[in-house]
C-alpha cells in the first residue's frame, strides 16, 4: 500500500493558546485516492503545564498521525507524510532530536515513533496547498 497523509495545527493564541490538531490520510493508487482516516482533536492549554504555541501543535498533529499507522502495525508501507510546518518537517526529516523550547520533549517522542517505520518520507508545502488539513485542525 501507498498512503498520502497531510497534517495540521492550530492554536487560539500563540504562545499559551488552546491548540487544535488535525490529519487526513489518504490511500493512493495508479487511478484513485481515497480517504482511509481523518482525525481533529482540540487539545485545552490547561493540560499542558509547560505551556503550549503552534509549534507544540504542529508536532502533536504529526504524532498523532504516525500513531494511527503505529497502531495498525503499518511500519513498512510507504508512507509521505505533507505538512506546512517547517521547522516540524525539518526535524523529522533530520530525525534531529534536542535543543531548546517547549516542544522538544514532543518532537523528541515524535523522532522515535519515526525511526520505527522503513518507508516514509516528509514534504513541506505551502499553507495553501494544506487546507483541507488546516480547516478540520481548528
Amino acid at each position: 500500500m501507498k498512503y498520502q497523509c497531510y497534517f495540521d495545527g492550530s492554536i487560539t493564541k500563540n504562545p499559551g493558546g488552546d491548540m487544535g490538531i488535525g490529519g487526513l490520510i489518504f490511500e493512493v493508487n495508479e487511478s484513485e485516492k481515497i480517504n482511509v482516516h481523518q482525525f481533529t482533536e482540540n487539545l485545552p492549554a490547561k493540560d499542558f503545564p509547560n505551556g503550549t504555541s503552534c509549534n507544540v501543535a504542529e508536532i502533536l498533529a504529526l504524532q498523532k498521525l504516525l500513531s494511527y499507522f503505529a497502531l495498525q502495525e503499518a511500519y513498512h508501507e510507504s508512507i509521505e507524510v505533507f505538512g506546512d510546518s517547517q521547522i516540524v518537517i525539518n526535524r523529522a526529516t533530520r530525525m534531529k532530536k534536542g535543543g531548546k523550547g517547549i516542544f522538544i520533549p514532543f518532537v523528541d517522542e515524535t523522532i522515535d515513533l519515526i525511526s520505527q517505520f522503513s518507508n516514509i518520507k516528509f514534504k513541506w508545502i505551502p499553507r495553501e496547498q494544506n487546507t483541507e488539513a488546516d480547516n478540520i485542525s481548528r
